[in-house]
């Protein structure tokens, strides 16, 4: 279900090995998708895809806050 809610290129960029790539994504394109998404989307999905890309291991603080 999640593959139908997200983006590819925003699943992409948000499980790309640059720090820098991750962090842009989740300033810039992330709040705009989920914008909206919001009124339809199940927040248990959200979690769950956040919780893998960039996961909860994510090393660099301003990528995890």
């Amino acid at each position: 279900m999640i593959t139908d809610l997200v983006p590819s290129e925003l699943a992409t960029d948000l499980g790309d090995a640059a720090w820098k790539t991750r962090l842009a994504c989740l300033d810039e394109a992330f709040p705009e998708w989920l914008e909206s998404v919001i009124d339809t989307a199940e927040c248990e999905l959200l979690f769950r895809f956040l919780g893998k890309k960039p996961s909860w291991n994510e090393k660099n603080f301003q990528v995890r806050a």
